[in-house]
């Protein structure tokens, strides 16, 4: 929190508030959004993740083995 900034940012939230928005298109939720999966996919793909997840592992021991 910087003091000197305090009437900037008034400023800022009363514009915000007062001006209107650039519309987005419709059914647009964002640049880097994923593809939801269900509980269900995630089951079915579940060997194929611990495999992957295991090939991620650099090491070779846990720190907690050492």
């Amino acid at each position: 929190w910087l003091p000197q900034y305090e009437g900037a940012i008034a400023r800022v939230k009363e514009r915000q508030n007062s001006k209107e928005r650039i519309p987005t298109r419709k059914g647009y939720r964002g640049a880097a959004r994923l593809p939801v999966k269900t509980v269900e996919e995630m089951a079915a793909n579940r060997q194929a993740a611990t495999k992957n997840a295991g090939a991620a592992n650099k090491a070779q021991k846990l720190p907690t083995e050492i």
